[in-house]
This record gives C-alpha cells, structure tokens and sequence, in this order.
C-alpha cells in the first residue's frame, strides 16, 4: 500500500485536508474596522475579530477527509479508488464554491467593504492537483493489471 505512488500523493492530499481546517479562509473588513474572519475551527485568540463558521464547508471538509481515508485503505480495489477520486475534486470544488459563497453572503448582509481571501482557500487547488496525479497513477496501475491479465 504505502510503496505505490498513488498513496503518497493521497496521504499529502490528507494532510493538506486536515490542515484546512485551521487556516482562515477570508477575511472581511468592515467600514468601523471590525474584522469577519470566515474560518472551520477558532486557532487564534484574538478577541477583537469575529468569527464565522459555515457549517457547510466544515461538513464538505470532513466528507474529504473521510473519502481520501478511504481511497487510501481501498489500494486493491482501483475501479472504486478511480470513483471516489473524482469525487474528492468534486468536494474540493465545492469547497472553493461554498468559500465564495460564505464570503459573498456574509458580505452582503453585513456591509462589509472588501473581501480579502486567505491562503488557506488555495489549500482545496492543491489538493485536487495531488488527487488527480493519484488517478493518474491508479489509472496506471489498473493498465498495467489488465496488461499482465492479457499476457496469461
């Protein structure tokens, strides 16, 4: 498991899910400079910032980390790795979408003037890139597979 390529992309991919959850993802100023903080978990103690959670990119986040677990510990099923691959981007597109979107409506309601969004939104591109070198090695493998199954 471990010595396939795939896994090593896979388990950077993991890492990079987990660490999401304490980057802040946007920040937005307000005109009487208060500062909206849109982020999954509280990591800094700074008082004079508030803080927004949307419940939907933590739910989006934890589907991520639960299916990566999973394309990792499914190394002998590639049909099934290959699915759940796609399905990773998918949810990291979501999750770029819904920052986006959390951003955009929290501004909105708020009257917020500018929009500024973290490092930590890049997290979810770099992560889609690691997933679809990982299916691009798996779609190798399962060549190399039926490759050999032919030779028999």
């Amino acid at each position: 498991m471990i010595q396939r390529k795939q896994t090593l992309f896979l388990v950077a991919a993991l890492i990079l899910a987990v660490v999401l959850y304490f980057l802040p993802l946007a920040e937005m100023t307000a005109k009487a400079n208060y500062i909206y903080k849109l982020c999954f978990l509280k990591t800094d103690g700074v008082e004079n910032d508030f803080l927004f959670f949307p419940y939907g990119n933590s739910i989006l986040n934890t589907l991520l980390v639960l299916v990566l677990l999973g394309i990792i510990f499914l190394y002998k099923k590639r049909n099934i790795q290959m699915k759940f691959c796609g399905l990773a981007i998918l949810l990291n597109t979501g999750i770029i979408a819904s920052v986006f979107f959390y951003a955009e409506a929290y501004s909105s309601k708020l009257g917020v003037e500018s929009v500024n969004y973290s490092y930590g939104l890049f997290i979810p591109i770099i992560n889609a890139i690691f997933i679809y070198i990982a299916l691009r090695y798996i779609r190798k493998d399962e060549m190399l597979v039926r490759a050999a199954n032919r030779l028999r």
